[in-house]
């Protein structure tokens, strides 16, 4: 810059640079005045116009109001300028980003719904714009490695440093938190500026700043007195070195390209414009984005807050704003674990420099049903092969036992996986590296013609799972993963360094052939295992309001194929953990602009379609349905038509009065004819929702007489129980549960639960050899939203137990299991006496035969077993009335049965891994033609043999 241009203001600046520019640059083709127009509001609108976001883009989508577009372009140029050059780290490839990020606002600014998070948009906006553009110049880096390269040991300046350790710390912070931080603090908005953005009163932005400058005071304690002072200069206003603002001519180009954009609807013909045309629906929409919490690490201060800022859209007029993201689960601290381990390789030897990573699993959210990890903390071995992985505790999950998996990586290997649980003490980990050798497989047409040109991806690796999302295009694969590969000629595909690695999946898509997940490896080394693809039947679903007809883009859809007999996320923690080893079976995908989602199908296939709108589209409720594919190579269409309900607000409080922030609230339908998974509406675990931190939650039900469930944050509350509508003897936990009449017309009253704390009553037991370290423990009521019937297998660590939800002058009756020693025992706890070393015995077996009406034995076929676990009782009260209660549960060995047991081919089906001390129900078949077989009491070590079972004729029908 010339040197008279350096000592004028900003815009005398930009003024000063602008008028030098050569012939054919933008001076050439606007006149002086418009430049100085435009420019102005580029540099100072922002600080000069009070109106909101929302009615800047409200003024510039009905009006095309010139100025509206020119201070949004002002008032956050310097938020999407810090992201695009923290990704890409270059200002020539930034200037791209940018102006693709601002082209992107001109032509979705209709599609945006939460109006009020613009900031929030734009930044997930310009880092998609980034990222594609990253990947276009080097297609080897990922999301991590960017992390990785704004972290302190980079090498930058002392400031640079600090602003990586305050994105860090807000990082941590709610979403609401973030944004009041940046607003006061760091855009020096007064209360009521903030509260006029955001939606939300006065009062209500100082409680969030109070809040969050207390919790980061407590955190920047840890980091030392420099990090103090620099925190006390944030929150105090003080200035702090930032990220540089976008050149003054960049910003008015991007001014009058955007406007021109708005006028003629044509993106222009440059490297901005072809990837503001690369815009994916799910941004346009406002939707969550996989990996936006890693993500965060990588902004700068002024972006943190502003990029994350949302809020219940006026479409929700009786939802309560939620002041914040949900807190995890099964915690709402912030607790921490350190893994710690050695990295060798295929001789023993120590690995330095390997890359570790620890990665949670996702839970699953409405509409949704695969499948996938995020990381959660990276670091590298030393020099001695050994590593040091900080997790913090509170990763979201629905397992009560906090499972992450280890994998490790580094050139020449083949990535490992090594599943820790975290409580107690995970103990050390040793990971074995394999030599990385080239993974080869073949893909055939039903024909058995080479299957060329189709597209294979990993989504499967060891423990670690990352199953994509139909309708979106960024990749969650961990690090390591090697891109999508295209099969060649004779349809041969090549999965480079992975030839030593556990449990593969692919899954291969192409139009041509029905969408399809198997399993590679496990042949001779050098040979190629052949997959035969079958042709491809198209369904397409179309997502509309049942009221309006209108499409609802972004509703989530997921196609079951093949009903399995027992979700990995509805079971034990061993459930989980086994789930990548299990045969996929779900397909989540998200409705485009159209609110359509395509999705290829084996012909025949009998599918199970569940459709969830967003809760941005109002109160609308998901629905199931099942469909049929044709045969025909045409196209199948669906139209599913969600139905309008009201919205159902609560608050839910501890018997304090304080606000319960995490838990999980879902509905039932009383008048329901159908068991909860069978329902036509999506109710219980399919419609989840959680509270925000003060407590209040926003629910979209049907009018009618419902339940509502309500689960805390952990398992330690006292549980409430009631009959499952549309079943017989099916009993719902949960640790509240109201009944309502909810209203066609009118005011629907709020619901209030209160949760009533209860104690843990913890144990030890006595392993006749050596414990497994798979031990679980099973107790009545206690649930999880996602399995709210009898009991949840709670893991039980280093031989000590823990019984939560205990109440005063109640007995609870524990059953232990260690599935892979088949030892068990039963014990029966009471607050306030100890219950150490239960000694566990050896299980019990049943054994039967099964054949059919002529007296042949019958195999395949399905046997039911249930552990009848009794409730909490009075300790007075009388054991036969309790024995009568007994809640069946099944689903909660993993190890001994993955799934339902059949009989042979011979009839018989042995049950082992009986626990001794307690009773079981066995059933055969199922249906009209299910037959109860009774309740049997096990023996340590015995063997119950029934009597031959003979299933009746077709028109004899069974027991139930």
């Amino acid at each position: 810059m010339p040197k008279r241009c350096e000592k004028s203001g900003p815009l005398e600046a930009a003024l000063c640079v602008l008028t030098r520019t050569t012939a054919g640059g933008f001076m050439a083709e606007k006149p002086r005045s418009t430049v100085i127009r435009q420019l102005r509001f580029v540099v100072a609108s922002w600080k000069e116009d009070t109106r909101t976001d929302v009615d800047l883009l409200r003024r510039f989508i009905q009006e095309r109001d010139e100025q509206a577009f020119t201070t949004l372009v002002g008032r956050h140029s310097e938020l999407v300028w810090g992201v695009c050059l923290r990704v890409l780290r270059n200002p020539a490839d930034a200037e791209d980003a940018l102006q693709a990020t601002f082209l992107r606002l001109t032509r979705d600014a209709k599609r945006i719904i939460n109006k009020e998070a613009l900031g929030g948009w734009l930044f997930r906006v310009a880092r998609d714009c980034s990222i594609d553009l990253q990947r276009a110049i080097t297609r080897q880096r990922r999301i991590e490695e960017r992390v990785a390269e704004v972290a302190p040991h980079s090498g930058g300046s002392a400031a640079s440093d600090l602003r990586v350790l305050l994105d860090d710390e807000l990082a941590q912070l709610s979403q609401s938190e973030r944004a009041v931080l940046v607003l006061c603090c760091l855009e020096g908005r007064t209360y009521a500026d903030a509260a006029l953005e955001l939606g939300c009163s006065t009062a209500a932005v100082h409680r969030r700043f109070v809040r969050a400058q207390t919790r980061l005071r407590r955190r920047f304690a840890q980091h030392g007195k420099t990090a103090t002072k620099i925190l006390a200069a944030v929150l105090t206003g003080a200035a702090l070195p930032a990220a540089s603002a976008a050149p003054p001519t960049l910003l008015a180009q991007t001014v009058e390209t955007g406007l021109a954009v708005a006028r003629t609807g044509t993106l222009p013909t440059t490297r901005a414009g072809a990837f503001a045309n690369a815009a994916p629906s799910a941004v346009a929409n406002g939707t969550n984005r996989t990996g936006i919490a890693v993500a965060l690490l990588a902004v700068s201060v002024v972006l943190v807050g502003c990029a994350v800022a949302f809020m219940i859209p006026p479409e929700l007029p009786q939802a309560p704003t939620p002041e914040a993201e949900a807190t995890p689960l099964a915690s709402s601290t912030r607790a921490q674990t350190t893994v710690t381990g050695v990295v060798r390789g295929p001789k023993g030897e120590l690995v330095a420099g390997a890359s570790v990573v620890a990665l949670a699993r996702r839970p699953f959210g409405p509409g949704e049903r695969g499948l996938r990890d995020e990381v959660i903390a990276t670091t590298q071995t030393g020099t001695d092969g050994r590593f040091a992985l900080n997790v913090f505790d509170d990763f979201d999950t629905w397992f009560t036992g906090r499972v992450v998996t280890v994998q490790a990586s580094g050139p020449n290997f083949a990535p490992t996986t090594f599943p820790v649980r975290l409580r107690p003490s995970p103990g050390e980990v040793e990971l074995k590296l394999a030599a990385a050798s080239d993974l080869r497989g073949k893909l055939l047409d039903e024909t058995g013609h080479a299957a060329a040109g189709a597209r294979v991806e990993v989504v499967r690796i060891g423990d670690a799972v990352a199953e994509p999302v139909v309708g979106r295009t960024e990749s969650a694969s961990p690090p390591a993963w090697p891109k999508a590969v295209v099969s060649s000629a004779d349809g041969t595909f090549v999965l480079p360094a992975l030839g030593g690695a556990e449990n593969v999946w692919v899954r291969v898509l192409d139009p041509r052939f029905a969408l399809d997940v198997f399993r590679v490896g496990g042949t001779k080394p050098g040979a190629i295992g052949a997959f035969r693809l079958d042709r491809a039947c198209s369904l397409t679903v179309e997502v509309r309001a049942g009221d309006t007809d209108a499409v609802l883009p972004g509703a989530r859809v997921t196609v079951i194929t093949d009903p399995v007999s027992a979700h990995p996320h509805f079971c034990a923690t061993e459930h989980g953990v086994l789930g990548p080893r299990s045969i996929p079976a779900d397909i989540d995908a998200v409705a485009d602009s159209r609110g359509r989602v395509r999705v290829n199908l084996t012909p025949r296939d009998q599918v199970e379609v569940l459709v969830h709108p967003l809760a941005e589209s109002g109160p609308y409720v998901g629905v199931r349905t099942r469909v049929e594919i044709a045969t025909a190579s045409t196209d199948q269409r669906l139209v599913v038509r969600v139905p309008r309900g009201r919205w159902l607000t609560g608050t839910v409080t501890d018997e304090c009065g304080k606000p319960l922030g995490g838990t999980a609230v879902h509905w039932g339908r009383e008048s329901a004819a159908l068991p909860e998974w069978k329902d036509d509406v999506l109710v219980g675990r399919d419609a989840i929702t959680r509270t925000a931190p003060d407590g209040v939650f926003a629910l979209p039900v049907l009018p009618g007489a419902c339940s509502v469930r309500v689960y805390g944050p952990t398992p330690d509350f006292e549980t409430a129980s009631a009959k499952l509508p549309g079943t017989t003897h099916t009993t719902i936990f949960a640790h509240h549960i109201a009944r309502i009449e909810v209203p066609e017309h009118g005011v629907v009253q709020p619901v209030k639960a209160t949760l009533r704390s209860a104690r843990s009553i913890n144990g030890t037991v006595h392993h006749p050899g050596a414990d497994s370290g798979t031990t679980i423990l099973l107790a009545s009521g206690r649930v999880s939203p996602v399995r709210g019937y009898a009991a949840l297998p709670l893991s039980v660590r280093g031989g000590a137990f823990s019984v939560p939800g205990c109440r005063e002058g109640y007995t609870t009756r524990a059953y232990l299991l260690d599935p892979v020693t088949r030892t068990g025992a039963v014990a029966d706890v009471v607050l306030g006496t100890s219950a150490s070393n239960v000694p566990l015995r050896a299980c019990g077996t049943i054994r039967l035969r099964v054949l059919d009406s002529k007296g042949k034995p019958k195999a395949g076929q399905d046997v039911g077993l249930s552990l009848l676990v009794e409730r909490d009782r009075a300790t007075d009260s009388n054991a036969t009335v309790r024995a009568a209660d007994a809640q069946p549960v099944e689903w909660f060995d993993a190890t001994n049965y993955p799934t339902r047991p059949k009989t042979n081919a011979d009839g018989v089906a042995e049950l082992p891994a009986l626990i001794p001390g307690s009773r079981y129900a066995v059933t055969v078949g199922s249906g009209a033609n299910r037959v109860a077989l009774g309740k049997f009491a096990i023996e340590p070590g015995k063997t119950i043999t029934i009597p031959d079972v003979v299933l009746p004729g077709p028109s004899e029908g069974g027991t139930q």
